[in-house]
């Protein structure tokens, strides 16, 4: 096999004696070569290939060593999914691109450090992984895609790229041993559900350009003690920090009242929302934050 150049899609899936690849002349890899190679342990690959293509390796839930070309640009989705033993990943300082669900359910993977060049995170691309405690994010993201994170219930570090301008819906949802993030000063949209259910994560601090903030986007974060919000902020969502019992600041910079529901702070008790000062009566002539409990502004 070692002086093969060209593998097909589909080409080696379901070899379930196959234990072990080398190749070092690799032009071309087809989607879903080696997919379902359930005792494929070691892979080797070197040549020409700038991508490696959907399904690749999925289901290869033996596969505890990966080397791959240093020129690698892609990561195609699901090219990993269900690698289940996989506990350490070189991402190719050439990287640009990580499709959706590339990772998603590598349930051993401990650390990701993705390489400065890349643009694009797709979707459920971590999702799942429940043994990731680190993750470092370089590059240019603009965004953190939808569920990118999900249940990756281990996570307790990540640091994300000063250009990210939105996190998506459920992207860290269930990371529950998280007790904070620094969340760059380009950040302007935070999706539905993004940090639901974290249940460690102890304080939050919005930077300035946020202006809107989604629904659920903190229920059931059951030790978040302070919440600093933005002073661009306009909206906050229906139940965005509902069932929050141990929020006892919240801490608002908008002059003017962001808009929320009845819900948004629903079974949060015992909290002090601080004002900007001179904005105490803008924020009691609103119908919806007249009912917030305790209003006091900052000196």
């Amino acid at each position: 096999m070692n002086s093969l150049e060209k593998i097909g899609s589909n080409a080696f899936e379901d070899c379930k004696s196959l234990t072990s690849v080398t190749l070092d002349k690799l032009s071309k890899l087809g989607s879903s070569a080696f997919k379902n190679c359930s005792a494929l342990s070691t892979v080797s690959l070197q040549g020409s290939i700038e991508k490696l293509n959907s399904n690749t390796f999925l289901g290869c839930t033996s596969l505890t060593s990966v080397n791959i070309p240093s020129n690698i640009s892609e990561i195609g989705s699901s090219a990993f999914e269900k690698c289940q033993s996989l506990a350490e990943f070189e991402f190719p300082t050439s990287l640009t691109k990580i499709g959706s669900d590339a990772f998603s359910n590598c349930s051993s993977l401990r650390e990701a450090v993705i390489p400065n060049m890349v643009k694009s995170i797709g979707s459920s691309a971590f999702e799942g992984c429940t043994s990731l405690d680190s993750v470092v994010v370089g590059g240019f993201l603009t965004e953190i895609d939808s569920k990118t994170f999900y249940k990756c219930n281990a996570l307790r570090h990540i640091t994300l790229p000063a250009s990210v301008k939105k996190i998506g819906t459920k992207a860290f949802q269930e990371c529950s041993m998280l007790q904070g993030i620094e969340l760059p000063a380009s950040l302007v949209t935070i999706d539905d559900d993004a940090f639901e259910k974290c249940s460690m994560l102890q304080g939050i601090k919005l930077p300035v350009a946020v202006t809107s903030i989604g629904s659920d986007a903190f229920l059931e974060c059951t030790m978040l003690a302070k919440a600093e919000l933005s002073v661009a902020l306009k909206k906050i969502g229906g139940s965005a920090f509902a069932k929050c019992p141990s929020l006892r600041e919240v801490i608002l910079n908008s002059p003017a009242p962001p808009s929320i529901s009845k819900s948004t702070f629903k079974d949060v008790v015992s909290c002090t929302f601080w004002l900007p000062k001179s904005t105490k009566t803008l924020y009691m002539a609103n119908k919806d934050w007249v009912k917030v409990y305790v209003l006091k502004e900052k000196e």
